[in-house]
């Protein structure tokens, strides 16, 4: 991420800057559409493009403790850093933040902490205290304000969104996730040693962790890719709770094709394909092992 600057909310920007706003869970095609539009606009008006995100998501503050991220922190952050803008920014929000009416926070925020001179947007965009902040608030305040018309899904719907993304991945639905995302939904985590029992049954996995707020699909088996080191596999994942990990934590564990080695304390990531089956419990090793070569076939035979 050596492109990409962060500040805290205590630094001021001494440079003046165009600016979104926004959670921007999943980074999906809306939001990219969102922040190439904000890349063009600063380009034109010779400012540096800020990205504005919140830590945590809003939604686990006002609403669910429990809320679950398309992406984790550490992924958003990955996921941005790929789009090219010139800073981001996390706020830390609370319900303090929350409470800042629209004045005070074009004041406090885009003003004085953000030196902003433009602020880019989806039609419809709103901010401070019970989302009562318009747009004319703040072309009022002397700051342009450039509305980007909502992006919409060609299927039926039609609507681009991180709730409908949820959804889909809890529906187990990738390829329709994939095509809102514009990639394929992931996650990201350190592989740790686990209970070696793929390793003694002659398939060996490596086991992740997710952090507690990401969003994971249902538990079961799916056909999936993972990459390590830049590296891509096809591999088989169970998702399920194991208590090697702790009471409710759920377990990824990933068995790669052709792949053989011990990885543990390394990052890899792992991309969901398809679903393959439920889990169940297998009255002894050999059925396992016959489910598990049932499972290799299928993912052979997925491009």
């Amino acid at each position: 991420m050596e492109n990409l600057s962060f500040h805290c909310l205590k630094n001021d920007f001494k440079i003046k800057t165009a600016v979104t706003i926004g959670s921007f869970d999943g980074i999906h095609i809306g939001h990219r559409f969102i922040i190439d539009k904000l890349k063009n606009i600063a380009a034109e008006m010779e400012l540096k493009s800020l990205v504005v995100t919140f830590l945590p998501h809003p939604a686990a503050v006002l609403h669910d403790a429990g809320f679950k991220l398309i992406l984790s922190e550490e992924e958003k952050l990955a996921k941005l850093a790929e789009t090219g803008v010139d800073y981001l920014l996390r706020l830390p929000f609370d319900e303090s933040f929350a409470a800042l009416s629209p004045a005070e926070f074009i004041t406090d925020v885009l003003i004085k902490r953000l030196n902003v001179a433009a602020v880019v947007a989806g039609e419809g965009f709103r901010f401070g205290r019970g989302g009562t902040g318009r747009a004319a608030d703040i072309t009022a305040a002397g700051l342009d304000f450039v509305g980007v018309p909502l992006v919409s899904d060609a299927e039926p719907g039609g609507k681009i969104s991180s709730t409908a993304i949820r959804e889909l991945i809890r529906a187990r639905d990738f390829a329709s996730a994939e095509r809102l995302l514009g990639g394929k939904f992931f996650v990201m985590g350190k592989v740790q040693p686990g209970r070696a029992v793929g390793r003694l049954l002659g398939f060996p996995t490596l086991n992740i962790t997710a952090n507690a707020d990401k969003l994971l699909p249902p538990d079961g088996v799916y056909a999936t890719a993972t990459t390590r080191k830049g590296k891509r596999y096809k591999s088989i994942t169970n998702i399920g709770t194991r208590p090697t990990f702790g009471d409710g934590v759920k377990n990824i564990e990933t068995f790669l094709m052709d792949f053989n080695e011990t990885v543990y304390g390394e990052n890899v990531t792992v991309e969901f394909v398809t679903w393959l089956r439920d889990e169940k419990k297998f009255a002894n090793a050999d059925e396992l092992i016959k489910q598990i070569n049932i499972d290799i076939k299928r993912m052979g035979a997925l491009k």
